[in-house]
């Protein structure tokens, strides 16, 4: 509940006073017996019902805090305060689209509101609206100034993602006069000059943020790459942070906003190949377990990898997997006794890895005779290098490279089938799915690629390390 507006009755005031102690001490009967009261001693107060969704929401009730929140807009629906608390609702429940529009409602309810502008703009961040928020931060730094330099680096950076290089350069280097040590800025300053091809000053600038702080992995690996040395992998500190960051909305974003629908793909071919359910799973790269979700319960064993703790706790909520490591691929790969899947799977983690000399025959080793390796790429184009990082920092592969590695790992067959890995905005991201078997124990290895051939494709747009034993 927002107080800085003034409330439309005062009579409920110290009942909601109350009931929200209660919810904070979790004694939810006591609270809901509190509101209930109000209700029948005050009409039309929207406040009772936002603290009513609160409630719910405490108590694990999501419709109930729905139902709630709409109800306290529906008494007032020229209430700032009711609108933006239905929207960051609706944002919580990663319901972006409708969180969206009721944010844009409560900003222009009360367009001179800082915490209403606060809230429509993380509301906006949280669903990757960047346009959005951009509608939204101009007002905010003018209302903020002096104090507004952190949404002077949202702005930067949204103008960054936006593909708007030139206006974001000029708003980095506009907090660089002021403070030349900002790291954030620096960091941005260096990004954006590289995606506009300005390298001498990426170089420049990657160079004195290393200066700043050399220990940090991230950010050797980027001046590596903006002096044209491309590392063999993504920094596992910076993979673990991205997708950290993204875990809370990452299955919305990715399967809603991307059109993500490899682990689906995947899944319906395992459980054609094993219609008895009756095998193991090695899923590398596990992330919030979409691959697990859609497979379900196997008479078998379900292992996941990843890096991101927070991935994880989203993963083990399914109830689907055995156990999850949180361990880089290379290290759990390293760390597996041979023999040990009929299926091993890394769907859209080698993206994040460039070179897989070592990736691909490990995991050839880890799988059981007769058993599946199953994993996407992203493409590259045959006249470029074996590999190479775009400028998404995702790596891209070229199909004959990956044809070759599997040849060499001692693959029986390799079956290769055209995909979109995903899209970044209207543009779809070509990529291939590689399904390649093990020999049979016996069987005579002559190896048969089948599938798609390597073809040329225009080039994509850019608009605690633990025990790594993945055993069961």
């Amino acid at each position: 509940m927002t107080r800085s507006q003034s409330a439309p009755t005062d009579p409920s005031l110290q009942g909601l006073m109350q009931a929200e102690r209660f919810i904070q001490q979790r004694q939810f009967k006591e609270a809901a017996d509190v509101l209930n009261q109000l209700q029948t001693q005050v009409v039309g107060d929207p406040r009772i019902y936002m603290m009513g969704m609160r409630l719910a929401e405490a108590a694990g009730q999501p419709d109930g805090a729905l139902k709630a929140a709409r109800h306290a807009v529906k008494i007032s629906p020229q209430w700032a305060p009711a609108v933006l608390d239905l929207a960051l609702l609706l944002a919580r429940q990663n319901k972006f689209v409708d969180a969206a529009n009721e944010a844009q409602k409560a900003v222009a309810l009360a367009p001179g509101h800082l915490p209403t502008l606060h809230g429509a703009i993380d509301i906006a961040h949280r669903a990757g609206f960047a346009a959005l928020a951009l509608e939204f931060l101009p007002k905010a730094i003018e209302l903020a100034a002096p104090n507004h330099l952190p949404y002077q680096r949202k702005m930067a950076q949204d103008l960054y993602a936006l593909g708007r290089h030139t206006e974001a350069i000029v708003l980095f280097n506009e907090m660089l006069t002021n403070n030349p040590n900002d790291q954030v800025a620096l960091v941005g300053l260096a990004d954006a000059a590289l995606a506009s091809g300005d390298t001498a000053t990426a170089q420049q600038t990657w160079d004195k943020v290393v200066t700043l702080d050399p220990s940090n992995e991230t950010y050797r690996f980027n001046q590596q790459v903006a002096n044209g040395h491309i590392p063999p992998v993504l920094p596992e500190s910076a993979t673990r942070a991205l997708f950290d960051d993204m875990a809370g909305v990452f299955d919305q974003h990715l399967v809603g906003s991307l059109g993500y629908k490899l682990p689906k793909q995947v899944a319906d071919w395992i459980l054609q190949k094993y219609p008895s359910r009756e095998l193991n799973v090695l899923d590398l790269g596990c992330g919030t377990g979409l691959l697990g979700v859609c497979l379900g319960p196997l008479h078998g064993y379900i292992v996941g990898v990843d890096l991101s703790s927070r991935m994880i706790e989203q993963a083990v909520r399914h109830g689907v997997y055995y156990s999850i490591h949180q361990v880089g691929i290379l290290d759990a790969l390293q760390g597996t006794p041979e023999n040990l899947y009929e299926v091993v799977t890394a769907l859209d983690v080698f993206t994040y890895l460039g070179d897989l000399s070592q990736a691909i025959p490990n995991a050839h080793r880890v799988a059981k005779p007769n058993g599946y390796v199953i994993f996407s790429c992203e493409r590259a184009l045959e006249t470029e290098a074996d590999w190479l990082l775009r400028p998404t920092k995702r790596y891209a592969h070229k199909q004959s490279h990956v044809e070759s590695l599997c040849r060499a790992a001692g693959f029986a067959q390799v079956t290769v089938q055209d995909t979109t890995i995903r899209f970044e905005g209207t543009e779809p991201i070509n990529g291939f799915l590689v399904t390649a078997r093990k020999a049979a124990a016996g069987e005579v290895v002559s190896v048969k690629v089948e599938g798609a051939k390597p073809k040329a494709v225009r080039k994509p747009r850019v608009t605690k390390k633990k025990d790594a034993d993945a055993t069961p």
